[in-house]
């Protein structure tokens, strides 16, 4: 689940029709087994 994204220093509260853009970073809630999943690119 995210809940919230920065953007530009503003802070975006997510939503169903939000739009995840390059350069965005993310607070992302989830399981420790999940997270295995997650990959990150810089």
């Amino acid at each position: 689940m995210i809940g919230a994204i920065t953007r530009d220093d503003d802070l975006v509260a997510p939503r169903g029709d939000t739009v995840v853009e390059a350069g965005d970073h993310l607070v992302v809630f989830t399981t420790t087994e999940a997270a295995d999943r997650l990959t990150t690119s810089v």
